[in-house]
């Protein structure tokens, strides 16, 4: 989900009627009637409000809240301050203004209001122009923003369908909704946003050393790595742009570069032994073959949103103590996997009756090892067999191995060879051996636990029909 500043003063119409005008598709209950419930209500839809010219102009200002935001919805027309006393020193944009048609700086200023945010932010602040939705019911509005643009002799903003503004009104609800929509779940934006939240919560969580893990992985002492952790996730959080580039191949392909650097030679996940061993180890293989994959090959350079918000998951599960229950952040990133998530039902049949088709994924990267002559021994685990396929160059879909290494590793292939067991032929060798998949151990499958959600929303993509 993406964040969205609002700016907007509610002057002559209904607070509850003009947010629902606004933003009611994304509302999960009727807004309320005063400023501050409603303000309240958007943040926990992702929506930040300001209601005056002043205050959106201080946000805007504010490096780390700017930082915060993806688009803005901008009315045209704003009250400049709430209260005539409440600031004594008005902003110097307000000297643009003296003499302007006979009004007073504040009664010129308050008809292109919306006009001069823009400005700030687009020349200002490198803000992308089309990030930013003027939202106006009145015709008035309008003729006075297209005079500011004509006058300072700059093209006038437009929507995708060529209006310069997007209304309010019920009949116009539809391309209003669209707009908002479609941004709110831009694949590209929602990632960085997921990214950009999981890096600051972590970060704060970091304070005290003994939330980082990763010093399981690397035998360094947790305080001593505690400032490299800081900054390896500032370097991260800042990496992609607002922006979205038109080729992001390569910007997703140095993003996990730098995810995956950490787990270079001297990190081994085989070394962990605190809570949850297993399942840590899992994520650490995952970020482990990441890093030699992408250092060392090209398999890795068709990564869509969902490959960076799976990969980004992992690696802050495997170097951070997280509670078990899914975090903001996550949610956020597995918004992503919305379209194929499993059904809560459907996941808890798959695992009860043992149908995960891990045999055949298993047995499938088996027979092409065997059939490259690449030695595998019967206890030969499935990340290893992928990790030997890609060092000798071996074409396989190795993102979606990274997937499907996760549900490996919870759930590992044994093998043992008996009379009874079936025969299979792999060039000209006989070999007679039985599979069988643990399904049993100490992972929580519980609607509410992390786990389960994480598995249910990768699960197509691990293995699709």
């Amino acid at each position: 989900m993406s964040q969205f500043l609002w700016v907007e003063d509610f002057e002559k119409a209904n607070v509850a009627a003009s947010t629902h005008a606004v933003f009611g598709e994304l509302l999960t209950k009727a807004p309320d009637e005063t400023k501050q419930e409603v303000k309240k209500t958007l943040k926990d839809h992702s929506v930040l409000l300001e209601c005056t010219f002043l205050d959106a102009l201080e946000f805007i200002r504010d490096p780390e809240k700017l930082f915060q935001v993806d688009y803005i919805v901008l009315d045209v027309e704003l009250v400049i301050q709430e209260g005539a006393d409440e600031k004594n020193v008005l902003p110097d944009i307000l000297k643009l203004y003296h003499g302007y048609k006979n009004k007073t700086p504040e009664q010129a200023l308050k008809t292109k209001a919306g006009y001069q945010l823009y400005i700030e932010l687009v020349m200002g602040l490198d803000f992308p122009k089309d990030h930013i939705l003027f939202c106006s019911n009145h015709i008035d509005e309008l003729e006075s923003l297209t005079e500011a643009f004509q006058e300072a002799k700059i093209q006038l903003p437009r929507t995708p369908h060529g209006q310069l503004a997007l209304s309010k009104k019920k009949g116009d609800q539809e391309a209003l909704w669209g707009w908002i929509t479609e941004r709110r779940n831009n694949p590209y934006s929602v990632l960085r946003r997921g990214i950009i939240e999981g890096c600051q919560y972590i970060q704060s969580l970091i304070e005290n050393p003994e939330n980082i893990q990763f010093g399981e992985f690397t035998h360094k002492n947790a305080e001593k790595i505690a400032q490299d952790m800081q900054d390896y996730l500032d370097i991260l959080l800042k990496l992609l742009p607002l922006r979205e580039p038109q080729d992001k191949e390569p910007l997703y392909k140095l993003f996990v570069r730098t995810l995956a650097h950490e787990w270079e030679t001297s990190a081994n996940p085989e070394s962990f032994s605190g809570e949850n061993k297993n399942r840590n180890k899992t994520f650490a293989w995952v970020m482990k073959n990441t890093r030699n994959w992408i250092s060392h090959s090209d398999f890795l350079d068709d990564l869509e949103e969902q490959d960076i918000a799976f990969l980004f998951i992992v690696a802050m599960r495997a170097m951070f103590s997280l509670e078990s229950t899914t975090q903001k952040h996550e949610e956020i990133l597995l918004a992503l996997f919305e379209q194929e998530r499993l059904s809560a039902d459907n996941l808890k049949n798959c695992i009860k009756n043992k149908e995960i088709p891990l045999m055949d994924t298993y047995l499938a990267v088996r027979n092409a090892s065997l059939n490259a002559k690449i030695p595998v021994k019967e206890a030969t685990p499935f990340r290893k067999m992928l990790d030997d396929m890609q060092s000798r160059n071996i074409p396989h879909n190795y993102i979606r191995g990274l997937f499907q290494i996760f549900w490996h590793g919870l759930f590992p292939i044994t093998l043992s060879g008996t009379p009874e067991n079936k025969v299979k032929k792999i060039n000209h060798t006989t070999f007679l051996c039985e599979m069988k998949c643990q399904f049993s151990g100490d992972y929580n499958f519980d609607h509410k636990e992390f786990l389960f959600e994480f598995a249910r929303s990768i699960y197509k993509r691990s293995f699709p029909v």
